[in-house]
């Protein structure tokens, strides 16, 4: 008797995110990332025009055959992120990534933020 067999992806494997700016960065945003699929450093220093209620990044990945993660959380790692820790959420991952959204109150602008995510 023969059993099936499934191969996925393991969900920590394959190359490195890629990040981009969202419209809540305001403009002349630049953001690095330093990690894996599953943990690192995501970081951001605002621009002018920062925006409430928007999207400050986008964190993304390929992950053609893996299973997705069900949540990442952040955690700061300087004063500027951990000010603003009640106002900055992650969306939902999916197969393509997940983002970091400001609420109500915008960023400040020019400013430098840094935190650690963790996906699980």
């Amino acid at each position: 008797c023969a059993l099936p067999i499934s191969v996925n992806q393991i969900v920590g494997s394959g190359t490195t995110p890629a990040v981009s700016i969202g419209s809540g960065a305001g403009s002349g945003a630049s953001a690095t990332i330093n990690g894996t699929l599953l943990s690192g450093v995501v970081s951001v220093t605002t621009g002018p025009g920062t925006a409430a209620s928007a999207t400050v990044l986008n964190v993304g990945w390929g992950l053609s055959s893996g299973t997705v993660p069900q949540g990442c959380s952040l955690m700061p790692r300087n004063a500027a992120a951990a000010a603003v820790s009640s106002t900055i959420f992650t969306g939902a991952p999916s197969g393509s990534g997940w983002t970091v959204n400001v609420g109500a109150t915008a960023l400040a602008a020019s400013t430098s933020f840094a935190w650690s995510y963790q996906c699980f």
